[in-house]
C-alpha cells in the first residue's frame, strides 16, 4: 500500500514537535526541515541550510571491498551496488548475468544491459538470412562480431549494420575499424566518403570529388580527382567558382598565372633534382640523357627520373630514380614493392638488374646519430615550396651524395661480369639504394601506436562521460 500523502496539520505537527519549519519531499509523503535560506530541505533536523547555503551534503564512503573505490550506498555504508550483488548473486542479482542488481520491476528481473543485448541478439538472428545470402553473393565471408580488429587488410567481409537495425552490408577493415567498401564487387578499398558525395566508391572506381572536366566537356579525361577542402597552403586550380584538377585547368586557361607556374608548384622538388641532374652530367657524360616523369611502356608507372644508360652503351644493367617526398613513409609498402615490381618487368623483363635509387629531400632520422634532421625545404606565402636559406649548403650536399652514387651506375659491367663465374654474376633483380632515409616500417609502427592511443583516449574520455 503507498504511503500517505502528508497535510498542513502533520508541517504544524513537525514543527510543534521539533521547533522548525517543515518542507514535503518525496512526492509529499515525507517531511524534512527546510533550508533557512532558500526553502528547500536540509540534510537533518540539526542541519538551518541545505548543501547550497552552507549545509552538509549527501556523501557516501568508498567500498570497503578490497580494489574497489566506488561509493558505498548498500549494506549501510559498506558496499558499492556491484560488490553487493556479488556477494549473494542469486538472490541479489540478474537471473542472466548475476553481476548487475535484479529489476524489481520486472517479472523476469533482467537488468537494463541484459534486456538491451537479448533485444539486440534478437534483431541481429531476425537478420541472419539476409547476412548468409549477401555472402553467398558476395563470395566473402561474415566478419567478426567483436570488431574488425582481427580482420584481414583489403578483404571484403558482410558485417552488420548497427546504425540501420543491423541490415547486413559489405565493409573493409581500416586500422582496427570497419569501413564502407567501395560498391563495386570484388574492390578491396575502402569508399571515399566526404562532404558533398555520394561516399559508394573508392577512388579508383570515381568516388570523392572528381573534376568537371575543361570547360564544354561533359567528364575529365583523366578521371583525376580533386580535394575541394585541400589546406592553406596548397594550391586550388578554380576559374569561376569551378575547381578543376592541374591538368584540365592548364589546358583550358593556358595564360593563367596558376598555369605558368604548375610545375614550380606542384613538383617544385623533382623539377630542383631533375635539373641539377641534367647540369651535373652535362659535361662529364654529354651523350646521357634523362627522362622524367614519363610513363614506361607497357605500363602506367611513372618513375620521377630515368637515365637513358644504353646512349652511353651501358647494357648491364638499368637504372631509375626516385623523389621521395617524406622518405614515402605515408604510402603503403606494398604499393611502393608493386611499383618498383611493375616499373622492372617493363623496362627490361627482369632479364638485367634495375638500381632502384629513392632520394629523400625531406626530414629524416639519422641512422649514425638517431638525431631528427630537419627538411632542406620550405613552403613559401605563395605555395610553391623552395629550398630554405639556411639549408643551401646542406641541400648542396645531398645532391653532391646523390650524384657520387648515380656515377657509380654510368659504367657498363657486361665484360667484368661475364668474366666471374655465374654464381658470382649479379641476379637480374631489383636493388634499392636509400638516400637520407627513414626507418619506414618503424615509423609505420610508431604512427599506428600514436593512433592507436589517441583513439583510446577517445573513448576512455566518452566512457567517462556516459
Amino acid at each position: 500500500m503507498p504511503p500517505k500523502p502528508k497535510t498542513e496539520a502533520d508541517l504544524r505537527a513537525f514543527k510543534y514537535r521539533t521547533g522548525f519549519e517543515g518542507v514535503l519531499t518525496q512526492g509529499g509523503t515525507s517531511i524534512r526541515r527546510k533550508c533557512a535560506a532558500c526553502g528547500q530541505p536540509t540534510k537533518g533536523i540539526a542541519e538551518a541550510h541545505c548543501g547550497k547555503h552552507g549545509g552538509k551534503r549527501q556523501a557516501h564512503k568508498e567500498c570497503q571491498v578490497d580494489g574497489c573505490t566506488s561509493l558505498a550506498k548498500y549494506a549501510n555504508g559498506t558496499r558499492c551496488q556491484l560488490c553487493w550483488v556479488a556477494e549473494d548473486p542469486a538472490a541479489r542479482g540478474c537471473p542472466a548475468c548475476r553481476k548487475q542488481l535484479k529489476r524489481m520491476t520486472r517479472p523476469d528481473g533482467l537488468c537494463s544491459n541484459c534486456v538491451r543485448d537479448a533485444a539486440v541478439e534478437a534483431r541481429r538472428e531476425a537478420r541472419h538470412g539476409e547476412l548468409a545470402q549477401l555472402c553467398a553473393d558476395e563470395g566473402i565471408e561474415a566478419g567478426a562480431p567483436d570488431g574488425a580488429a582481427g580482420a584481414a587488410f583489403r578483404t571484403r567481409y558482410a558485417v552488420p549494420n548497427v546504425m540501420d537495425d543491423y541490415r547486413p552490408v559489405v565493409r573493409v577493415r581500416a586500422g582496427k575499424e570497419w569501413q564502407s567498401a567501395c560498391a563495386v564487387r570484388g574492390c578491396p578499398s575502402a569508399a571515399v566518403r566526404r562532404p558533398g558525395t555520394p561516399g559508394t566508391h573508392c577512388r579508383t572506381h570515381g568516388g570523392g570529388h572528381r573534376c568537371p572536366g575543361r570547360p564544354g566537356e561533359d567528364r575529365c579525361s583523366f578521371d583525376n580527382a580533386i580535394e575541394p577542402c585541400e589546406r592553406d597552403d596548397r594550391v586550388r586550380y578554380v576559374h569561376d567558382g569551378v575547381q578543376y584538377c592541374c591538368s584540365c585547368f592548364c589546358a583550358a586557361f593556358k595564360d593563367h598565372e596558376l598555369t605558368k607556374n604548375a610545375k614550380r608548384r606542384m613538383h617544385a622538388k623533382e623539377q630542383a633534382v631533375r635539373e641539377f641532374l641534367e647540369r651535373r652530367f652535362a659535361a662529364s657524360h654529354p651523350q646521357l640523357k634523362w627522362v622524367m616523369d614519363r610513363q614506361v611502356e607497357g605500363t602506367r608507372r611513372r618513375p620521377d627520373h630515368r637515365a637513358l644508360l644504353h646512349l652511353l652503351g651501358v647494357r648491364s644493367h638499368d637504372l631509375v630514380l626516385e623523389t621521395d617526398e617524406n622518405s614515402h613513409w605515408f604510402y603503403l609498402c606494398a604499393e611502393e614493392r608493386t611499383k618498383e615490381a611493375d616499373v622492372h618487368r617493363w623496362l627490361n623483363a627482369k632479364t638485367k638488374p634495375l638500381f632502384f635509387v629513392r632520394f629523400n629531400p625531406d626530414a629524416y632520422d639519422d641512422p649514425a646519430t638517431g638525431e631528427r634532421v630537419p627538411s632542406c625545404w620550405g613552403i613559401g606565402k605563395d605555395g610553391i615550396d623552395r629550398v630554405k636559406p639556411s639549408k643551401r649548403a646542406e641541400w648542396d650536399a645531398r645532391l653532391e651524395k646523390l650524384a657520387q652514387v648515380v656515377e657509380e651506375y654510368l659504367v657498363d659491367h657486361t665484360d667484368a661480369w661475364a668474366a666471374l663465374a655465374k654464381a658470382d654474376r649479379p641476379k637480374p633483380e631489383l636493388h634499392a639504394v636509400e638516400l637520407f632515409y627513414d626507418d619506414v616500417a618503424l615509423k609505420k609502427n610508431a604512427a599506428a601506436q600514436a593512433f592507436d592511443a589517441i583513439r583510446a583516449a577517445a573513448k576512455g574520455k566518452k566512457r567517462a562521460r556516459q
